[in-house]
């Protein structure tokens, strides 16, 4: 899947969901799903690191092995950034 077809993927989903919420649930349904892509994102930099401090490749360099670019699987510094997160927070805590 490239990442327009993604993209509409996320989107029609988006609406389903939106459809049949008044703005109340909506509101609870989206920090909901929020919360989990910040949990799903300090799971997987937390894999990366330590797979790094154990000897092994970090996830962004097995996926560029696979032919797949770190931004496409959400690991970049930047897009942690602009959730608001310090990446090097993350791990530094994590890894303690």
């Amino acid at each position: 899947m490239d990442a327009c077809e993604l993209s509409f993927l996320v989107n029609a989903i988006s609406n389903a969901i939106a459809c049949d919420l008044n703005d109340d649930d909506l509101d609870l349904a989206a920090i909901i799903f929020t919360q989990i892509g910040y949990t799903l994102t300090t799971i997987a930099i937390q894999r990366d690191f330590l797979s790094k401090r154990n000897g092994g490749t970090s996830l962004a360099a097995d996926a560029a092995e696979e032919g797949i670019a770190a931004e496409d699987i959400g690991l970049t510094a930047e897009r942690i950034a602009t959730r608001g997160i310090a990446a090097r927070n993350i791990v530094g805590r994590a890894g303690r």
